[in-house]
């Protein structure tokens, strides 16, 4: 069972239209390309409310056969593991702007670094091109040594 909180957050996220002074629910078609454009660009705009990257976060560019990637550590970040973080968005949206800040919790929290990746979304890029990042990220950390 949800806590207090936790319903609390799920009626906002639920009724987010209310706070926007909007009395109905925009019904959107997903079916046309620029639904899918227009939610990116609101999973972008609301990347900045995660809040700001944790003090002694450091954030290096990786390229892994042209798929952008971040390295996310931190001064106490143990060497011998590593979260290789995929972000969420159904493969349609996301990026690593919008999850760095998650993701740098996650890594000041657990004391381990993460390797955060932009897979290719759809429909640009249909199945099985996000997957086929994915495994692409998973090998490099393989061939980098980075997992046991």
């Amino acid at each position: 069972m949800l806590s207090f909180r936790g319903r609390l957050i799920k009626f906002l996220l639920q009724n987010r239209h209310l706070l926007q002074l909007r009395l109905k629910k925009e019904i959107v078609d997903w079916s046309k390309y620029e639904a899918i454009l227009g939610f990116r660009q609101q999973v972008e705009a609301g990347a900045g409310k995660f809040g700001k990257l944790p003090e002694n976060i450091k954030i290096s560019p990786v390229n892994i056969n042209k798929l952008y990637a971040e390295w996310i550590s931190s001064v106490a970040s143990e060497n011998n593991r590593v979260i290789l973080y995929f972000h969420g968005g159904g493969y349609v949206s996301g990026s690593c702007k919008a999850h760095r800040a998650i993701t740098a919790k996650f890594v000041k929290g657990s004391g381990i670094g993460a390797l955060l990746f932009e897979y290719r979304l759809a429909p640009e890029e249909p199945y099985p091109a996000a997957l086929e990042d994915a495994l692409a990220a998973y090998r490099w950390l393989l061939d980098e040594a980075l997992i046991l």
